[in-house]
């Protein structure tokens, strides 16, 4: 048995069906929309020339994104050629030969290779070291970054007026957020907001359309949260629509959403084009006393993805699912579970609805890679901005109250000042002097 393990490898070209063909979780090649509309057309120009590799048990070791075109192509029942091995590969030979036969194709997740491939002599195997040296360097210069405390009361006059652009600069990272204080179902203001851009991943928390109002003394309100059910489709759609035409193709979608607008939430999503693929389910550490007979201890997510939520709530749903017209992109293994356990923030000050960051960065962090776009329609009080400068993405997003678009300002420069990271705030393509970002601190008209 030792002798077979070891018996010098040899190659045989079989036939698989394209959808029998299992990616590998920790694949490190990239791949951008441009070459992989280019890879599409080649497809169906030439028809599949080189063919991909495979293990024993179908996972593919090469060809990851040949087999995603297909699949984009409509090509998912074909018998194709591939690549199979006489033994099961080692671990170190499967990681050597995914390298090996990438090394002069596209481009390397960074990330991945630091979480898989330090095992292996990287320059021995001919990897220019000189990338994966800077993210290294990049990733090991700042300790981790938290967030403590700051005064989020509202303020009285705001800093803000609707149509404001709001660019905030993280200089030492060189990602620049951008979100204007304005409505996310108008078509022109998702124009003025990413230009050129396109989101690589939505993560947002539309309203309930429940009357939701805050515990905590300021009594929190949230904008477009009572509408009549005709309305509140019609408001929903609109948005989804605008996320959906300025999405990439394929980009994943998580939303927050309640149980008593499901039907609502998810119609709106499918007449804008999503698919979408399941639920989360956010499962908290406590829940809030309420009216219902049985009070959630969940919040469910659309991944694409409650009367009243008043019951003892404990749990949201997310809907996960993706733009239609490609194959959306997996940054982690399969092993993620769709209930997910992280403790509520102790405090909603910010906003009555307020997730915690490391829920945000964990969804970011599955779906999207450094440097990508995040997108959301419904900032409040900025989580996914935050997770966002977290995790080194850059996010894209719209907040109509200018109550909240304050609190936001002021919740990024105090983040940035916490962890001692330079920054710049322009509003409207003007830079903000120090002084006049102070004026975000400022909680009523003196």
């Amino acid at each position: 048995m030792e002798n077979k393990i070891h018996a010098p490898l040899e190659w045989y070209t079989v036939q698989r069906k394209v959808k029998e063909l299992v990616p590998c979780d920790f694949n490190p090649r990239q791949i951008n929309d441009a070459d992989m509309k280019k890879l599409r057309e080649s497809l169906e120009k030439f028809n599949l020339v080189e063919i991909p590799v495979i293990d024993l048990d179908n996972t593919l070791i090469a060809g990851h994104q040949r087999v995603a075109a297909l699949f984009v192509l409509g090509r998912g029942e074909d018998n194709i050629d591939v690549r199979i091995p006489n033994r099961k590969l080692t671990e170190e030979e499967f990681k050597e030969y995914m390298l090996r036969s990438n090394i002069h194709n596209g481009e390397f997740d960074w990330e991945k290779i630091e979480e898989f491939f330090q095992d292996l002599d990287l320059e021995g195997i001919g990897m220019d070291m000189g990338d994966f040296d800077e993210f290294l360097k990049q990733n090991a210069v700042l300790p981790p970054e938290e967030e403590g405390d700051f005064d989020a009361s509202l303020p009285e006059k705001t800093q803000s007026v609707e149509g404001d652009l709001f660019e905030l600069v993280s200089k030492d990272k060189n990602i620049k957020h951008r979100f204007l204080c304005d409505s996310s179902t108008d078509s022109e203001n998702w124009a003025r907001l990413l230009g050129d851009d396109k989101l690589n991943l939505l993560l947002t928390d539309p309203p309930y359309n429940v009357d939701y109002q805050g515990g905590t003394k300021d009594k929190l309100k949230i904008k477009n949260d009572k509408m009549s059910n005709d309305n509140f489709y019609r408001f929903l759609y609109d948005f989804f629509v605008n996320s959906y035409v300025f999405s990439h193709a394929g980009a994943p979608a998580y939303v927050f959403y309640s149980d008593s607008e499901a039907i609502n939430f998810r119609q709106s999503m499918l007449d804008a084009g999503y698919k979408i693929s399941s639920t989360l389910v956010w499962v908290k550490n406590s829940f809030v006393l309420g009216r219902l007979d049985y009070h959630m201890q969940h919040e469910p997510v659309i991944f694409c993805e409650e009367t009243q939520p008043t019951e003892i709530e404990t749990h949201r749903s997310l809907v996960y699912g993706w733009n239609a017209e490609g194959a959306h992109p997996w940054y982690t293994d399969r092993k993620q579970s769709s209930i997910l356990r992280f403790d509520k923030p102790q405090r909603n000050a910010d906003h009555p609805t307020m997730k915690p960051l490391d829920l945000m960065g964990y969804l970011i962090k599955n779906s999207s890679r450094q440097g990508e776009i995040v997108g959301d329609g419904f900032l409040g009080s900025g989580s996914t901005l935050i997770a966002c400068e977290q995790n080194w993405r850059a996010c894209r997003g719209f907040e109509l109250d200018t109550r909240f678009s304050d609190v936001i300002v002021r919740r990024w420069v105090s983040y940035m000042k916490e962890n001692g990271l330079a920054y710049e705030v322009w509003r409207n393509g003007k830079q903000l002097t120090d002084a006049e970002i102070e004026q975000f601190n400022k909680k009523s008209e003196e």
